[in-house]
């Protein structure tokens, strides 16, 4: 075989192979069976990367599952070079099976080193196919909702500081629903809170009711309306029906209660 003056980089990927104009650099790229890019069935990663100086390289594409046999004979043209080719690959159990160095001695392919314990091939990929994943799983919209999906162990500080923004979106979601009525209410619920709160027995029961102040429509009645327009106060904080009883006579009393 001829030597080209010119190198190429390959990827394999399935039965489509692109072929593009590079230095010195060939790249063969081997997917497990059943996988593409976008979802793979493997925790690791989606494909495999090998990289070597050579001249031409016929491209191969290998159906099923990988084993040292179906490796060694898709490798049977990749290595045939005039010159020493080196090669770099992890340790899958195909890769260093000893029919497989014995057949990369035979063939002069010099093996640049790899560590004991494989990295992580694909960690932006993992991360890509959590965060798909965790958009398809998020918890309710409602403020109140403290559930929230579990991650792997090398993303729980992300998913903490995901956990925190989806948190405060929601918040701002909900609070852009409320109206100039609706936001005063919420100011009146969050006082009745700093008063109540674990002071009261029967507060945590009443949060889920609406605070509406004027339980008797003061504010529509005509004596009050009057009163209003002679003292210039027209702003009821509460107003309701109440029985005081006198503890002498223990007789209803007529009680009404003012700012002033």
């Amino acid at each position: 075989m001829q030597p080209r003056h010119e190198s190429r980089i390959g990827v394999v990927c399935k039965a489509t192979s692109v072929c593009t104009n590079s230095s010195t650099t060939f790249a063969a790229a081997l997917t497990l069976r059943s996988e593409t890019l976008d979802d793979t069935s493997q925790t690791g990663a989606s494909s495999m990367v090998q990289s070597m100086e050579c001249y031409w390289i016929t491209f191969c594409c290998i159906n099923g599952t990988l084993n040292s046999a179906c490796y060694i004979s898709g490798d049977s043209t990749r290595y045939s070079s005039p010159t020493k080719p080196y090669v770099k690959q992890d340790n899958a159990r195909p890769h260093v099976a000893g029919i497989v160095r014995t057949f990369l001695n035979t063939e002069n392919v010099r093996l640049l080193p790899w560590p004991a314990s494989s990295p992580d091939l694909s960690p932006i990929e993992n991360r890509r196919r959590y965060l798909l994943w965790l958009s398809r799983h998020l918890p309710s919209e409602s403020p109140l909702c403290r559930e929230w999906p579990s991650s792997p162990r090398c993303l729980h500080e992300t998913s903490y500081y995901l956990r925190k923004l989806y948190h405060k979106w929601r918040c701002h979601k909900y609070r852009l629903r409320f109206d100039q009525t609706a936001r005063n209410r919420m100011r009146e619920k969050v006082t009745a809170s700093m008063i109540f709160k674990d002071r009261k027995s029967s507060y945590p029961k009443s949060v889920s009711h609406p605070f509406r102040g004027d339980y008797v429509r003061l504010r529509h009645n005509v004596k009050w309306k009057k009163i209003a327009a002679e003292t210039g106060d027209q702003y009821v904080v509460f107003a309701d029906i109440i029985n005081k009883i006198a503890r002498a006579s223990g007789k209803v009393r007529a009680y009404f209660s003012t700012s002033r």
